[in-house]
């Protein structure tokens, strides 16, 4: 429930916002979606070794917020400390609770 109001709250912005910008920059990312990882941190097992790291390190707990999640990489490691992760983007949202 907490992640659909989140999701109206972030739509209510997004429709206060002139829409031809925002409308372009998600039709970019959707068409950049299944190249995107690989283009942004090129050794995509060395990049989710680095990120694992991160978040070990940072070992973020109970409820987290993640704006802008993409492709969800940075996602998946969240979840395995957090205690749920809401995971938002411009055209979808989407909820995980770790499994211990």
């Amino acid at each position: 429930m907490q992640a659909q109001v989140l999701c109206g709250v972030v739509l209510a912005m997004l429709s206060g916002m002139p829409e031809m910008p925002w409308r372009e920059q998600v039709a970019y990312y959707r068409r950049r979606a299944a190249e995107y990882d690989v283009t942004s941190y090129g050794d995509l097992p060395r990049a989710n070794r680095r990120i694992a790291a991160l978040i070990g390190q940072l070992h973020p707990e109970g409820d987290v917020l993640e704006i802008a999640c993409g492709t969800g990489i940075w996602t998946r490691h969240l979840a395995t400390c957090a205690r749920s992760v809401t995971a938002i983007d411009a055209e979808r949202i989407s909820t995980s609770t770790p499994v211990a």
